[in-house]
């Protein structure tokens, strides 16, 4: 009986932990991606002067 229940909790909190980790991943990359973007505007307007 307690192998049930440690694979139904292990099982819950896999998918709770890949959905965390999808998310945070997620949201790194869009900052990743602004701060990419404002990074190469402002030095474009640095050389071009």
């Amino acid at each position: 009986m307690s192998g049930s229940i440690a694979g139904g909790a292990e099982t819950f909190f896999g998918k709770n932990k890949g959905r965390t980790i999808d998310a945070i991943l997620g949201k790194y990359t869009a900052v990743a991606a602004i701060g990419f973007l404002i990074t190469s505007v402002i030095l474009q307007l640095i050389i071009s002067k």
